[in-house]
Protein backbone atom coordinates (compact mmCIF):
# COMPACT_ATOMS: atom_id res chain seq x y z
CA UNK A 1 0.00 0.00 0.00
CA UNK A 2 1.21 3.47 -0.84
CA UNK A 3 0.87 6.62 1.18
CA UNK A 4 0.87 9.85 -0.48
CA UNK A 5 2.79 12.56 1.03
CA UNK A 6 -0.32 14.46 2.00
CA UNK A 7 -1.44 11.56 4.45
CA UNK A 8 1.77 11.29 6.02
CA UNK A 9 1.44 14.54 6.51
CA UNK A 10 -1.97 14.14 8.33
CA UNK A 11 -0.95 11.30 9.83
CA UNK A 12 2.89 12.03 11.27
CA UNK A 13 3.67 13.96 13.94
CA UNK A 14 5.76 16.89 12.91
CA UNK A 15 8.98 17.69 14.56
CA UNK A 16 11.02 20.90 14.92
CA UNK A 17 14.19 20.74 14.17
CA UNK A 18 15.16 24.21 14.10
CA UNK A 19 17.77 25.32 16.20
CA UNK A 20 17.21 27.87 18.87
CA UNK A 21 19.13 30.95 18.57
CA UNK A 22 21.57 29.79 21.34
CA UNK A 23 22.30 26.54 19.22
CA UNK A 24 22.51 28.78 16.01
CA UNK A 25 25.17 30.61 17.62
CA UNK A 26 27.25 27.71 18.78
CA UNK A 27 27.65 26.18 15.76
CA UNK A 28 28.64 29.13 13.81
CA UNK A 29 30.94 29.86 16.78
CA UNK A 30 32.12 26.35 16.06
CA UNK A 31 32.00 26.74 11.99
CA UNK A 32 34.37 29.60 12.12
CA UNK A 33 36.89 28.07 14.72
CA UNK A 34 37.00 24.98 12.50
CA UNK A 35 37.54 27.19 9.80
CA UNK A 36 40.25 29.65 11.21
CA UNK A 37 42.42 25.91 11.90
CA UNK A 38 42.15 25.03 8.61
CA UNK A 39 41.33 21.87 6.93
CA UNK A 40 44.60 19.99 8.17
CA UNK A 41 43.63 20.80 11.67
CA UNK A 42 40.16 19.07 10.85
CA UNK A 43 41.68 16.09 9.57
CA UNK A 44 43.94 15.69 11.97
CA UNK A 45 41.22 15.76 14.61
CA UNK A 46 39.64 13.55 12.46
CA UNK A 47 41.97 10.85 12.38
CA UNK A 48 42.90 11.61 16.35
CA UNK A 49 39.33 10.42 16.58
CA UNK A 50 38.52 7.63 14.94
CA UNK A 51 41.03 4.69 16.29
CA UNK A 52 38.77 4.12 19.38
CA UNK A 53 35.37 3.29 17.11
CA UNK A 54 37.48 1.05 15.02
CA UNK A 55 38.70 -0.47 17.92
CA UNK A 56 35.33 -0.80 19.63
CA UNK A 57 33.51 -2.13 16.31
CA UNK A 58 36.36 -4.91 15.99
CA UNK A 59 36.03 -5.72 19.23
CA UNK A 60 31.94 -5.82 19.17
CA UNK A 61 32.49 -7.99 15.58
CA UNK A 62 34.16 -10.57 17.56
CA UNK A 63 32.13 -10.60 20.57
CA UNK A 64 28.87 -9.60 19.52
CA UNK A 65 25.93 -11.80 18.45
CA UNK A 66 26.27 -13.00 15.07
CA UNK A 67 23.20 -11.30 13.65
CA UNK A 68 24.97 -8.22 14.64
CA UNK A 69 28.00 -8.46 12.07
CA UNK A 70 26.06 -7.08 9.25
CA UNK A 71 25.52 -3.81 10.50
CA UNK A 72 29.14 -3.86 12.26
CA UNK A 73 30.63 -4.29 9.18
CA UNK A 74 28.55 -1.46 7.93
CA UNK A 75 29.61 0.88 10.53
CA UNK A 76 33.21 -0.07 9.91
CA UNK A 77 33.03 0.72 6.02
CA UNK A 78 31.19 4.29 7.10
CA UNK A 79 34.09 5.33 9.46
CA UNK A 80 36.91 4.41 7.03
CA UNK A 81 35.62 5.72 3.63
Amino acid sequence: MRLSSRRLQTTLPTRNTTPDEEQRRLGQEWGKTRVAAGFSATIKSMTEALPPFLTRYARLEVEGPHEDRNELNSLNAHETQ
